[in-house]
């Protein structure tokens, strides 16, 4: 089941011209140089030296359409459309990447995505709550804490009944945020296989071995 997510803004933005902390956790910054004639070329510059897109990374060259479009094109009350912005990132770049995006609509972008990423989706469920603890609690989270107000964010799921693709709005709570049981009774399934197949795994270790892996844990 695939999740689609529009973050809307209401309020009066100003433009972003930088990548921002996407660059900064690549260690890299993405950049169009002047070539022969009219052409521009996308060159990755990082400590290690300048490097055509092509020589990059998967995770490099699946983020610099995003940085570049941010830093050439992108202005407040645009609205940009990404398909599973996650895609070849660790998950902590996907949580950064949440965080990004939730910046982009309280500088005034639109934004709208589709995701199969719980990392993802966690992370904006986080800036929901940030945003309702914060005037409680300002003193304690601070102001590091992406947030955004529970109002700017929609939810729809789309889940395939035989040859149709059925679309349903998600339930949105200031608490649990948005609702994840697409992904957690997978991960819940998981860990119930990893669990048997260890318990299996010790029925067959000897005493000694089961006792040296008891003392690991």
């Amino acid at each position: 089941m695939a999740r689609r997510m529009e973050l809307h803004h209401h309020t009066q933005p100003r433009d972003l011209t930088r990548g921002g902390p996407l660059e900064v956790e690549m260690r890299a910054e993405v950049v169009l140089e002047s070539d022969i004639g009219a052409r521009r070329r996308i060159v990755v510059s990082t400590p290690e030296g300048a490097f055509p897109l092509s020589n990059t990374s998967s995770m490099i060259s699946e983020l610099a359409p995003l940085i570049l479009v941010i830093k050439y094109s992108l202005r407040s009350g645009y609205h940009l459309t990404i398909d599973e912005p996650e895609s070849h990132l660790h998950p902590a770049m996907q949580r950064l990447m949440a965080t990004f995006l939730v910046s982009l609509v309280n500088h005034g972008i639109g934004v709208i995505i589709t995701t199969h990423s719980d990392y993802l989706m966690s992370e904006i469920n986080n800036a929901i709550r940030q945003s309702k603890l914060v005037p409680h609690l300002k003193r304690t989270l601070g102001e590091s804490k992406s947030r955004i107000n529970i109002s700017r964010v929609r939810a729809t799921s789309f889940e395939r009944k035989g040859n149709s693709c059925l679309t349903k709005p998600m339930r949105i709570h200031e608490i649990d945020g948005i609702e994840l049981s697409t992904f957690t009774d997978v991960m819940e399934a998981q860990y119930e296989d990893s669990t048997l197949l260890v318990d299996k795994m010790m029925e067959l270790l000897s005493p000694d071995l089961r006792s040296t892996h008891v003392g690991r844990e």
